[in-house]
């Protein structure tokens, strides 16, 4: 399959305070991943672990500070210097686009849904009519589609709102579209509506989909790679068998973290990872996960874990995930989860 988008080692710093007292705040620190065409790969993480402004680095709407990108296999240093062609530039603007978290924000409150399905038409210059329009809110499941074109966004529902921001997206027939939380304000059957509709999409459109979220179980039915990072960091990163299989004790609680909606199938009580990730202004030695694991030890606090290979397509940043190969995986997990609720 073609890579799509490509990042290698790229890291994000903004500076926080004052001009003589300035903090650096590493939101992506040293993360590498491969998105191949029509593949839907998830990146997962607790708030504040780096999701969001990785998305918007390969949205090419922020510059990485260091490491290479990769775009259609245009390198994003050209784009951001204004190195590229004109219509090489257009290509790559038109064939990425980004579905925000929050609909409300980022649909103009000012104008109808009309107005806001015509600009990516207009800004690229392309010929459109109403019939496009009307096609764009079936496609999303808005219908009857006239009932919905001279509404503005605030007479819609926070669903209601998320499909026409999916509509936009999907208005210049991308390649690529990056999806940043886009069922975290909604009600537990409206993501369900929405997640179906995005398979839908996908088939029908032939799309590649990059979704964020740190809603992780329901996304084992939509995903094919994974991507799980922690204070910036890719911790562990797999196929969808990472779901079966977790290693690194942070994936292990994040698929534990999760209550099952049924009580009568629940076999485990209420479950959240002790503790609190890092301050995104302090400095940390080693594995920035071992203040709240169960396996740390001394060499977790001294050294960071490399990324690497513990399988096929499966690679582990942890200097105790060989353990499990000792009694078996479910005594691995088991026992995990068992220090941890010694830990609460």
């Amino acid at each position: 399959m073609d890579v799509l988008i490509e990042v290698n080692n790229v890291r994000k710093v903004y500076y926080i305070g004052s001009l003589l007292n300035r903090k650096p705040v590493k939101a992506v620190d040293g993360v590498s991943l491969k998105v191949e065409e029509g593949r839907t790969h998830c990146i997962v993480g607790e708030s504040g672990s780096g999701k969001s402004t990785l998305a918007r680095i390969m949205a090419l709407i922020e510059e990485p500070t260091a490491g290479s990108l990769k775009v259609f296999g245009v390198d994003s240093t050209k784009y951001f210097r204004r190195g590229l062609s004109s219509d090489l530039h257009n290509f790559i603007r038109k064939n990425i686009q980004i579905v925000f978290q929050d609909p409300y924000s980022s649909l103009n409150p000012r104008k109808k849904i009309r107005d806001i399905l015509t600009k990516p038409f207009k800004v690229h210059k392309i010929n459109y009519n109403e019939y496009d329009l009307r096609k764009l809110l079936i496609d999303v499941g808005l219908e009857p589609p006239e009932d919905y074109l001279d509404k503005y966004p605030h007479q819609l529902s926070g669903g209601e709102r998320q499909r026409v921001a999916i509509a936009r997206a999907l208005a210049l027939l991308p390649k690529v579209i990056i999806l940043d939380e886009p069922t975290a304000a909604l009600d537990m059957s409206i993501k369900a509506q929405i997640l179906d509709l995005l398979v839908k999409l996908k088939k029908q459109y032939n799309l590649t989909y990059v979704l964020i979220s740190h809603e992780v179980p329901i996304l084992t039915n939509i995903c094919d790679d994974v991507t799980v990072m922690y204070y910036g960091k890719v911790v562990e990163s797999s196929d969808c068998r990472i779901f079966k299989t977790p290693l690194h004790p942070y994936t292990i609680g994040l698929l534990n973290s999760v209550l099952i909606p049924n009580p009568e199938s629940r076999t485990r009580s209420i479950f959240a990872i002790p503790g609190d990730p890092p301050s995104s202004t302090s400095i940390v030695s080693g594995c920035a996960f071992n203040p709240r694991c169960p396996l740390s030890s001394e060499v977790c606090v001294k050294c960071e874990p490399e990324l690497r290979d513990v399988g096929v397509n499966h690679k582990v940043a942890c200097h105790k995930c060989d353990q499990h190969v000792i009694g078996g995986y479910e005594e691995y997990r088991d026992s995990i989860m068992r220090m941890w609720r010694e830990m609460m």
